[in-house]
C-alpha cells in the first residue's frame, strides 16, 4: 500500500471534513481568546457532542483546536484529532462511517507517535482497528528525549533517539524559531533507530542565546523515497559567557630605569681638555743644547693630543651606562607578574568554558 505524505493527508483530510462538517456556524474561541484553559472547553464541548452522538458537532469543535496550529499545545492537537477520528468511525453506525477520513486522521498521528495510545474515553473496537491499521501502513517516526539535558562544556552533546516503522536516513536540524538557518544538524543511517546529537558550542563560543527554538527531525526511506518529518520546540537557555580580562602590558610608570646614564656629549670637553694638557705638556718639554745640535726638533705633541681626545670622546659616545642592579631585579619581578597574571586569567577563562552549562528543555509532543 502507497504511504502517503504528509502534506496529502492534511489535504485529504480538510477536504473530508469540510465535505462532512455541519453547516452550523460556531465562532472558534480560540480567536478571541487565548490559554489552555480555552482550548480544553472546546475539547470539552467535542467530548460531549460525540456522546450525545452529534458526530458532525464533534467534529466541528475538534476542528477549532486543530485550525489554530502552534496556539494548541500537542496534547490537546492530539486529542482533537482522535475525536475527529472517533466522530468519522462510531461502532455500530455504518452510515457514519468514514473510513478513509478515520484512518487519514489515525496517519496523521502515528506519523509523529508511532506509539500512540488512544485514551479509554474514545476507545472502541473499531478505533482501534483503524489505529492498527494505521500502524500497519504508514512510515512513522518517533522521538525518546529526556524532559531537560544539560549540556556542559564545548564537547558536550544534546541528544535525542528516533526510530521509525523502517530502516531510513535520520536527519536534524535545529533553528532559531521562525528561521531557516540551521544552527547545528546532524544525522544517522542504516537501521530504523538512531541517536542524533548536537553541540552547544562551537570554536569555545556558546552557539545559541535563549530563546525558542525548532528541532526538525527528517526520516527518508532509502528504498521508497518516502519522507516524514516532525518538528519539536526547544526552549534553550543560555547565559552569556564572559571572559576574564587577560593584562597586555606592564605599567609604565612602574619601571625603572635599568642603566646610568650615558657620559655622552660631556666627553667632549673631557677630551679637550685631555688633548689640550697633552699638548701644552708636549710644548713645554724642551731638549738640552748639545742634543738640539744633534737631532732636530720632535713635532709629535700635536698629534698624540688629537688621538688622545678623539678616543676620550668617541670612548663617551659609546658608553652605554653602568647596569642598576636593584632596577633590573625589580623590571624582572613586573615582567614575571605579568606573565603570571596572563596565564591566570587563560586558565580562568578556559575554565569557563570547560564548565558553560546549556539547558535544552524539549517539548516531546510534536507540532
Amino acid at each position: 500500500m502507497t504511504v502517503l505524505r504528509k502534506g496529502h493527508v492534511l489535504r485529504a483530510l480538510c477536504v473530508a471534513l469540510a465535505v462532512i462538517a455541519s453547516p452550523v456556524s460556531i465562532r472558534v474561541y480560540a480567536q478571541v481568546q487565548s490559554g489552555a484553559s480555552v482550548m480544553d472547553d472546546i475539547l470539552k464541548r467535542a467530548e460531549n457532542a460525540l456522546d450525545d452522538l452529534n458526530y458532525a458537532m464533534a467534529i466541528n469543535f475538534a476542528k477549532q483546536v486543530v485550525d489554530v496550529g502552534p496556539r494548541a499545545t500537542p496534547a490537546q492537537r492530539t486529542r482533537a484529532l482522535l475525536i475527529i477520528a472517533a466522530a468519522n468511525y462510531p461502532d455500530g453506525e455504518p452510515t457514519a462511517q468514514h473510513k478513509d477520513i478515520a484512518l487519514a486522521t489515525m496517519k496523521l498521528l502515528v506519523q509523529t507517535n508511532f506509539d500512540l495510545v488512544i485514551p479509554q474515553t474514545l476507545r472502541s473496537a473499531g478505533l482501534d482497528s483503524i489505529l492498527v491499521e494505521a500502524k500497519r501502513t504508514t512510515f512513522a517516526i518517533a522521538l525518546t528525549v529526556a524532559p531537560e539535558q544539560v549540556v556542559v562544556g564545548p564537547t558536550g552533546l544534546a541528544e535525542l533517539k528516533v526510530r521509525t516503522t523502517r530502516v531510513a536516513v535520520f536527519r536534524l536540524s535545529v533553528s532559531a524559531a521562525g528561521s531557516a538557518t540551521p544552527l547545528a544538524t546532524d544525522s544517522a543511517s542504516g537501521a530504523a533507530e538512531g541517536t542524533l546529537r548536537f553541540p552547544a558550542m562551537r570554536n569555545d563560543r556558546p552557539i545559541f542565546t535563549t530563546g525558542d527554538y525548532d528541532l526538525v527531525v527528517t526520516a527518508t526511506d532509502p528504498k521508497s523515497g518516502d519522507t516524514t518529518s516532525t518538528r519539536y520546540v526547544a526552549h534553550i537557555t543560555a547565559p552569556e559567557l564572559t571572559f576574564a580580562k587577560i593584562p597586555v602590558a606592564i605599567d609604565s610608570s612602574k619601571m625603572q630605569i635599568e642603566r646610568s646614564g650615558r657620559y655622552g656629549v660631556k666627553g667632549i670637553l673631557v677630551g679637550g681638555l685631555v688633548g689640550g694638557g697633552i699638548y701644552g705638556l708636549s710644548s713645554m718639554v724642551h731638549a738640552d743644547t748639545a742634543l738640539k745640535r744633534l737631532y732636530a726638533a720632535d713635532s709629535k705633541g700635536m698629534g698624540v693630543a688629537a688621538v688622545a681626545a678623539a678616543a676620550v670622546i668617541i670612548a663617551s659616545f659609546m658608553d652605554k651606562g653602568r647596569p642598576v642592579p636593584g632596577a633590573i631585579v625589580a623590571n624582572q619581578k613586573l615582567r614575571e607578574d605579568l606573565g603570571m597574571a596572563i596565564r591566570a586569567a587563560e586558565t580562568e577563562s578556559a575554565s569557563r568554558i570547560a564548565t558553560y552549562r546549556t539547558t535544552i528543555a524539549i517539548q516531546t509532543g510534536a507540532r
